[in-house]
């Protein structure tokens, strides 16, 4: 998801952590040498690989850092001071590729998220604790809830991961030097993932005051009150969403989130008995799936279906019904569509 990219700025910032560790390791400002010694040129291009969004180069080089080295100095550095900053910003790199992979839709890493979480684990081991550590390890176990349930767990335990997931997002939002706002922006989603639909609005509502220019926090909000069956607040949150999203009052969103927008708009219109606003949110949210990828887009034409009934235009609603029963079964829908075909004949 587009919101993965919240995560680059995240790594950037840690990236500045090196320079800094640097300064204050030397008493005294001494004459840069013209050429690295080997050990700082490896952290140097390891990271130079990240900021490329090249995690596999980067990997590999910080691999080849792990290695004995001959020099005393540079390896007490490695371990003492630099090794925990630089397991933080290349473990969230390994992270950040696995949610790109996830993303779309390539096969998982599993080694280098492997190596990731083993690189996060040993910063937040650091003397001086690494908060931001947290954030890679909550977005590790954030993968895991999102993969289908036939397919192997990353420990290969099967263990649902939730618990973990919520707390180290939960420290990465209260202690994390740079990682709070993206901590609350995946835990907003985990709470949704996990219909805790209550703690998803007051979080949601709560990060949409604070950052009023991304509607993502007032779309979960919406989507959750509508889960829960308040749809006339629904009605009102999304409704709010979609004219800010017209006016251009928020930064634009991408086609999904769109289409859930005026999916579950439509939804909580219909159930409000807004049939004229509920049918056109319908309409929208159908022009953001032409393809029926989603599962919802085919509730969408059901719903459109009823709602051509009751503007009279029969012949079309029957269409429509036809149209679904031609095509893919999801749940109970093809049950219901015939039932709504009885009634004409």
């Amino acid at each position: 998801m587009q919101r993965c990219l919240f995560l680059l700025p995240c790594i950037v910032l840690l990236c500045c952590c090196l320079p800094q560790t640097l300064v204050a390791a030397h008493a005294e400002p001494v004459p840069a040498p013209d050429t690295l010694p080997p050990t700082l040129a490896l952290m140097r291009e390891a990271l130079h690989q990240a900021l490329q969004l090249r995690f596999t180069a980067a990997l590999e080089v910080a691999r080849r850092l792990e290695q004995p080295s001959q020099h005393l100095l540079e390896a007490q550095l490695v371990r003492g001071i630099i090794a925990p900053r630089l397991q933080l910003v290349l473990g969230l790199a390994a992270i950040f590729q696995g949610l790109l992979q996830q993303q779309s839709g390539a096969s998982l890493d599993f080694a280098m998220l492997a190596q990731g979480r083993t690189w996060l684990q040993e910063a937040l081991t650091a003397p001086e604790t690494m908060p931001d550590a947290h954030l890679g390890l909550g977005l590790l176990y954030f993968i895991d809830l999102g993969r289908p349930g036939l397919l192997p767990r990353l420990d290969g335990a099967g263990r649902d991961h939730t618990t973990e997931t919520l707390y180290h997002l939960r420290q990465a939002a209260e202690s994390g030097h740079f990682s709070g706002e993206v901590a609350h922006t995946f835990l907003v989603r985990v709470y949704e993932l996990e219909k805790r639909y209550q703690e998803a609005i007051t979080l949601g509502q709560a990060l949409q005051t604070t950052f009023p220019g991304n509607g993502y926090y007032a779309l979960v909000s919406g989507r959750s009150q509508c889960a829960q069956g308040q749809y006339a607040l629904g009605a009102t949150t999304l409704g709010k969403l979609a004219a800010d999203l017209q006016a251009a009052v928020i930064a634009p969103l991408s086609r999904d989130d769109r289409f859930d927008l005026y999916y579950f708009w439509g939804q909580a219109l219909y159930e409000t008995a807004q049939d004229a606003l509920a049918f056109e949110a319908f309409r929208q949210a159908l022009n953001q799936d032409p393809g029926n990828t989603k599962d919802a887009s085919l509730w969408a034409k059901y719903y459109l279906g009823i709602l051509y009934e009751r503007r009279g235009e029969v012949k079309t609603a029957q269409q429509l019904y036809h149209t679904l029963l031609r095509g893919r079964n999801v749940d109970d829908l093809h049950q219901q569509v015939e039932q709504r075909l009885a009634q004409f004949r």
